[in-house]
């Protein structure tokens, strides 16, 4: 498990190298909005017209998960994929999965900032939970009927 922090730890640090605001910009907006228009929005509502919804999800998420090109950070983009996939099918829009994507890496560029170290890991998946369970909650009370993806 050493060798796969270490590695999740230079990818997160090579993120890091820049400017704070630029990092912010594009880990918690530019990266949901554009991820979710390809994985959610294209690639699962493509699949979707001949596949099962199901079927749809699971492609999509490990697409998701194979595009952050690490083992760690990839199984959790597939778990997370798989997430925003049901939450985008659920409320038929991109935008609910994007305002849940947008939460998820908030609080993990928050949990960031903290020493690298398993406990920090653990720390950032227990609050990356938390916040999904706590969007999931909010996202139900927004009516997104009036814009079908």
């Amino acid at each position: 498990l050493e060798p796969l922090m270490d590695d999740y730890a230079k990818i997160m640090e090579s993120i890091d190298s820049g400017s704070p605001v630029l990092v912010v910009l594009l880990v918690v907006f530019v990266g949901p909005f554009a991820e979710e228009m390809t994985f959610r929005g294209v690639m699962m509502k493509k699949l979707g017209r001949i596949l099962p919804f199901a079927a749809a999800n699971i492609l999509q998420a490990a697409a998701f998960g194979i595009f952050h090109l690490n083992i760690l950070q990839g199984t959790y983009a597939f778990l997370l994929g798989m997430i925003l996939g049901y939450t985008a099918h659920r409320y038929q829009s991109i935008t609910a999965s994007i305002l849940l994507h947008m939460a998820v890496n908030c609080s993990g560029f928050l949990l960031g900032l903290l020493p690298n170290s398993m406990t920090t890991f653990i720390n950032m998946v227990i609050a990356g939970g938390i916040m999904i369970l706590v969007a999931l909650k909010q996202v139900k009370k927004v009516n997104y009927q009036t814009a079908p993806y």
